[in-house]
């Protein structure tokens, strides 16, 4: 059965977080030279970039942390050609927090992990070692390895080492060559209760639609206040990062020319992602705790607004189909198309989501953007009114599909369309 996006249960609210994002001044395939403002969004996933000492640090705390509850079922379709890459540094505090959570969530007998670890604190040391003899107690005959990434090279910043320490981290993984696909983790990501039953859920459509570039756990606008359906997924252009899931055919495409910094926006640039989408959730599945590092904690009110899912949902045991690409866009446009068009004068004055939600649960409308940027119905402007994130990487908002951003708000589902949809 299709998720249906009339679906009062499908449909979320968000609200403006505030957070003021800056674009690049241009995307380069040349990794050589890249270059951007040292305070972008996109550093939220690149925390562990820094290589020195770290004193202890209080992390956030999530708006919804899963309880205290007994281990949930385990699905048996990752397998053991599925790896998790645990991606670490020197911050002991955040990978006690997420190691916690992979012990309590792993899938047993079955999905291997690698920790790749970036000097040699240790205690992280310690930590990693002691979630190994925990993984091996319940799942003897799978490979759990603790790596080192090796010391010495001449880094410009911490972005560079660690794309550094992201690729030969990834060589390691796809060396094995029983090894198909690969989850990556980094140190400071709490995980939900399905985190793993999500990917086992999407494992074999990744594997055979060609046109699909990954799996993500994270939502890009997926604020406590602005997501409800905690079962729906979504095909997207954008690339959000932060536990993902890889398969081999794209590491051995991009792998051998894997970019020197900033290795996010280049899989968002198009010679990379070639058109390709990644199925992400509504709610997240994932929880972003860290705060000391490059971004020096700079979006902390964003972070702490996202949900994380804190109930089992058996992905495995539903009909995904409706993933399937062209299934999706004939699904996902016609509920566009669906909706009330109505004017940004008239969303701002409140009186169309007024009616709509007057008119009853499943109410949408939808509104034109032009520009990007700029006054009036510009994206940024519209953006800002519906609460969705207003930042735009290689000409694709974040979470759109076909440049489509679909929020909710105030209980009415918003649809932010391009004009070359009308």
């Amino acid at each position: 059965m299709l998720r249906s996006f009339s679906d009062p249960a499908s449909t979320f609210r968000n609200r403006n977080s505030g957070v003021i994002y800056k674009d690049d001044a241009e995307n380069k395939d040349n990794v050589g030279s890249v270059s951007r403002p040292s305070q972008e969004v996109t550093t939220l996933e690149k925390e562990e970039a820094s290589s020195a000492e770290s004193p202890p640090e209080k992390p956030f705390t999530p708006t919804e942390i899963p309880k205290k509850e007994p281990v949930v079922a385990k699905t048996a379709e990752l397998g053991r050609d599925t790896m998790l890459l645990i991606i670490c540094a020197n911050r002991p505090d955040y990978l006690q927090k997420t190691l916690d959570l992979v012990v309590k969530y792993h899938p047993v007998g079955q999905v291997p992990i690698m920790f790749s670890q970036d000097g040699n604190n240790a205690r992280v040391n310690k930590l990693i070692d002691g979630s190994i003899l925990h993984l091996q107690l319940a799942s003897p005959e799978v490979e759990f390895t603790h790596v080192h990434h090796p010391p010495g090279g001449n880094y410009e910043n911490g972005y560079f080492r660690l794309a550094a320490h992201y690729k030969w981290a990834l060589d390691q993984v796809f060396q094995r060559k029983e090894i198909q696909r690969v989850i990556i983790l980094e140190e400071d990501l709490l995980i939900a209760p399905d985190f793993f039953e999500l990917f086992a859920a999407t494992k074999t459509l990744l594997d055979t639609d060609e046109r699909l570039f990954g799996v993500s756990a994270w939502n890009d606008n997926g604020m406590a206040a602005a997501v409800k359906d905690t079962r729906q997924l979504y095909r997207s252009d954008f690339f959000p990062g932060l536990g993902w899931m890889m398969p081999r055919r794209i590491w051995e495409e991009l792998g051998p020319r894997w970019p020197r910094a900033y290795w996010d926006d280049w899989l968002r640039e198009p010679k990379q992602r070639q058109g390709r989408h990644i199925i992400r959730p509504e709610v997240c599945r994932t929880f972003h705790i860290g705060q000391h590092g490059v971004s020096n904690a700079q979006y902390s009110t964003y972070l702490n607004s996202i949900r994380l899912n804190e109930h089992f949902e058996p992905f495995t045991s539903m009909d995904l189909s409706y993933l399937e690409a062209d299934k999706w866009k004939e699904m996902y446009l016609k509920e566009v198309r669906s909706a009330t068009l109505i004017s940004f004068e008239d969303a701002r004055s409140g009186r169309a989501l007024l009616n709509v939600k007057r008119a009853g649960a499943g109410g949408a409308v939808r509104l034109v953007y032009g520009k990007f940027e700029g006054p009036g119905n510009s994206y940024s402007k519209l953006a800002e009114w519906s609460g969705a994130m207003d930042n735009v990487k290689a000409n694709v908002p974040r979470t759109a599909y076909e440049g489509i951003v679909s929020v909710w708000k105030n209980d009415v589902k918003v649809h932010l369309v391009p004009t070359s949809f009308e």
